[in-house]
């Protein structure tokens, strides 16, 4: 995963933005998907962060199945905020980063601290981990 400082994002061509975090969801009523969401408010603007598949199940459903890094993704959102706990995200304020106008938020920022998380870097590098993981684990069947 990528740490970003504020002048990186800058010197890559990132806008940084102050945002109100005004509803927060965590839910499997998307097709049984297990997904997150932030509702992102600026001045003029607002949009949706999150919406990765961190599971599978539904209502009444006999199995459920969670992504191993699901709960290292909502941990991570919670620090770069501030928060100890996932409901507290309701009212804060946080920074995004984005390139033009339009553009899906992926990288949200502490708004005091020098904080980044970069969800696209985060699970880029969880499949790369996941992946070497498998291999070590067919090496070790094959000897």
């Amino acid at each position: 995963m990528h740490n970003y400082t504020e002048k990186e994002l800058i010197e890559l061509g990132y806008e940084l933005k102050n945002a109100k975090i005004t509803d927060v969801s965590l839910t499997m009523g998307n097709y049984g998907s297990l997904t997150s969401w932030l509702v992102l408010n600026g001045s003029g603007w607002a949009t949706s962060y999150g919406g990765r598949c961190l599971g599978h199940g539904y209502l009444g459903s006999k199995e459920f199945i969670g992504s191993p890094n699901g709960i290292e993704y909502l941990m991570r959102i919670m620090d770069v905020a501030g928060v100890e706990s996932w409901g507290d995200l309701e009212n804060k304020y946080v920074r995004v980063a984005v390139k033009s106008w339009g553009d899906s938020v992926k990288i949200i920022g502490n708004l005091i601290d020098d904080r980044w998380f970069d969800s696209d870097s985060f699970f880029e590098d969880t499949i790369e981990t996941n992946a070497n993981h498998d291999k070590e684990l067919k090496k070790e069947d094959g000897k």
